[in-house]
């Protein structure tokens, strides 16, 4: 499939959510996140199960500033592998959003994510909508965080679901946070012959995380 076409509808859609842009609450420094998931689940693929969890690593980076009208950036890559049935291919997500609420205990983040996804025939870039919200329990280090990419384009659906914990230590200029929770991802690929492929995976990670 070619770029230009999901590229477009990413451009409108873009278009459509520019009024959030003014609503956007941005923060009042620079600040940069990485972080790496270690992420266990079980696939399925079709009718086929594994019947087994296996490592899918998954690593992360974002951006986010203090000027207004230009959206954040994220940018995510996930392993996606099964051995027992024959499935391999990495999704990349390229994600621009803005924060709609930003407050001691509530952020709430809304944008569009343009998922690639190497080593899959016709669905190589496909765009969805992204969501993120996070819930900082008043006096305690915990957050509470959920995390959704969801999108159907071109015959093909996607959907990518998180929900956690992260505890934050503060180390001086730098925070770092532990993390742990339940992710979904369940895509649905249809190529230009009406052939579907459902890839499930789901199952429990841990992460770490530093924020400068």
């Amino acid at each position: 499939m070619s770029f230009k076409k999901p590229l477009l509808v990413t451009s409108l859609a873009l278009s459509a959510l520019s009024p959030f842009a003014a609503l956007s609450a941005p923060g009042d420094t620079f600040e940069i996140k990485g972080g790496y998931d270690y992420w266990s689940g079980n696939q399925k693929v079709n009718d086929s199960e594994a019947n087994e969890r296996q490592t899918q690593p998954s690593f992360y980076l974002s951006f986010e500033h203090f000027l207004p009208l230009i959206p954040n950036a994220k940018v995510r890559s996930t392993n996606v592998k099964s051995d027992k049935l024959d499935v391999s291919y990495r999704q990349m997500d390229y994600i621009a959003y803005y924060r709609l609420l930003d407050s001691n205990m509530i952020g709430l983040d809304l944008g569009l994510n343009m998922q690639r996804f190497s080593g899959v025939k016709d669905n190589e870039w496909q765009p969805a909508l992204y969501g993120d919200l996070e819930f900082t329990i008043p006096a305690t280090p915990v957050t509470l965080y959920s995390t959704v990419s969801a999108g159907t384009f071109d015959g093909t659906k996607t959907f990518d679901g998180e929900a956690g914990a992260k505890w934050t230590i503060e180390l001086g200029p730098v925070d770092l946070g532990l993390k742990a929770g339940y992710r979904v991802m369940d895509n649905t690929f249809a190529d230009k012959a009406a052939n579907e492929t459902k890839v499930r995976i789901d199952g429990y990670y841990l992460g770490t995380e530093l924020k400068f």
